[in-house]
C-alpha cells in the first residue's frame, strides 16, 4: 500500500487548467496577504463565466474566479514552481488531484500520473482510498452552487466587489 506524497514540484502549477476559486478562498487568501478582496481580485485572478448546458437550446452561465498565469503558464504564486500560498491555498489547489475527473476520466488520471512524481510512486489500488477528497471537492461544488443560486448567480454581489467582462468558456459536449 503506498500513499499520495506530494512532492510540491510545482508541476499541477502549470500548464493547461486553473485554480478555481471558491468566495471562502477569494477571502481567506486576501485576508493572509492583508490586501482588499477587491484589489486581490483585480490582481491576481480571472473572472469566467462557464457555460453549461442544461437542456435543449438552455444555457447556464456559472460564474468562477481563477488565479491567473504568468506568460510561462505558471501560477502568479508560484515562485521558482513553490507555492508562496501553500498555507492557506485555494481549496481546488488542495484537493489537485484528487477530484472527480480523476476517478472518471481514465484519460486525464494517466496524464496527471505521467506529471506527477506523487501519483507515480503510488500503486493504482490505492486511490480508492482518496475518493474522499472528490466526494468533498463535489459537496463544495454544491455548496457553491447554492451559493450563487441564492444570489442570482451574482458574484459581484456575494464579494461585494467589482468585476471586470468575463472571457466565456464554451461548454464542449461532444466530447
Amino acid at each position: 500500500m503506498s500513499d499520495f506524497i506530494c512532492t510540491m514540484c510545482g508541476e499541477c502549477c502549470q500548464g493547461e487548467g486553473s485554480a478555481f476559486l471558491y468566495p471562502d478562498d477569494v477571502k481567506r487568501i486576501s485576508k493572509k496577504l492583508n490586501m482588499p478582496i477587491q484589489e486581490f481580485v483585480d490582481k491576481y485572478t480571472n473572472y469566467i463565466l462557464f457555460e453549461v448546458i442544461e437542456g435543449q437550446g438552455s444555457y447556464l452561465y456559472i460564474p468562477y474566479l481563477t488565479l491567473k498565469k504568468d506568460k510561462n503558464d505558471l501560477c502568479v504564486f508560484s515562485d521558482d514552481k513553490v507555492c508562496t500560498i501553500h498555507k492557506f491555498k485555494p481549496f481546488h489547489c488542495d484537493h489537485t488531484p484528487f477530484v472527480s475527473e480523476f476517478f472518471s476520466d481514465d484519460q486525464w488520471r494517466k496524464e496527471v500520473a505521467q506529471k506527477c512524481p506523487g501519483i507515480k510512486g503510488m500503486d493504482e489500488k490505492d486511490f480508492e482510498k482518496y475518493k474522499d477528497k472528490a466526494e468533498e471537492a463535489d459537496q463544495n461544488e454544491r455548496e457553491y452552487y447554492y451559493i450563487l443560486r441564492e444570489n442570482s448567480f451574482n458574484l459581484e454581489k456575494i464579494l461585494n466587489i467589482t468585476l471586470p467582462a468575463p472571457q466565456i468558456i464554451i461548454s464542449d459536449e461532444s466530447d
